[in-house]
């Protein structure tokens, strides 16, 4: 089966945004219906306590889904450009990055999730890991993500760092700077 890959830079811009935004709006669309049927079961089924304990933690489903977004869409400017000047080799790159870059954040927002979590309902943070015949730091599965994705994060850029250095310009890029 053929690749089928889309010039979104030729063509009808008007025509093009809407194909391209269209699977957007309609997961917008899904994403609201879940939480319209969350409300609607849990009111029916657990009752009114139940209900504002869900209206009162559903800002925190919107704020992961908008940072979420926004890095996604981060990362699509960059692809994007890519694309555009033809640079498959950079496009590659961009896309690799991009993909440990969601691992990685996604362990550290895990994790700072899950400690603010146990903060607010608990006022301190819960351990899973508890030894009692030694002394040492014990660390709760919360944690143990921060410190997983800070510390992969760190690395990540120490070591790629020569490879996310700025390269020569595409021919695109210096006639547009000429201009």
């Amino acid at each position: 089966m053929a690749a089928r890959i889309q010039n979104m830079t030729e063509g009808r811009p008007g025509k093009l945004i809407f194909s391209f935004a269209l699977p957007l709006m309609v997961g917008n669309v899904f994403q609201q219906l879940y939480t319209v049927v969350d409300t609607m079961v849990v009111g029916k089924y657990l009752g009114v306590g139940a209900l504002a304990a869900l209206g009162a933690a559903d800002w925190m489903n919107w704020m992961m889904l908008g940072i979420v977004q926004g890095f996604a869409q981060g990362c699509a400017i960059r692809m994007s450009r890519e694309f555009g000047a033809g640079d498959y080799a950079g496009l590659r790159d961009v896309i690799g990055n991009a993909g440990v870059l969601s691992a990685l954040f996604s362990l550290l927002l895990a994790g700072a999730v899950g400690t603010l979590i146990d903060r607010a309902c608990r006022g301190y943070v819960v351990d899973m890991f508890n030894v009692l015949f030694m002394r040492f730091a014990v660390f709760n599965v919360a944690d143990i993500c921060v410190v997983v994705g800070g510390i992969a994060a760190g690395l990540y850029y120490m070591f790629l760092m020569d490879k996310l250095e700025p390269r020569e310009e595409a021919p695109h890029e210096q006639a547009d700077a000429d201009r």
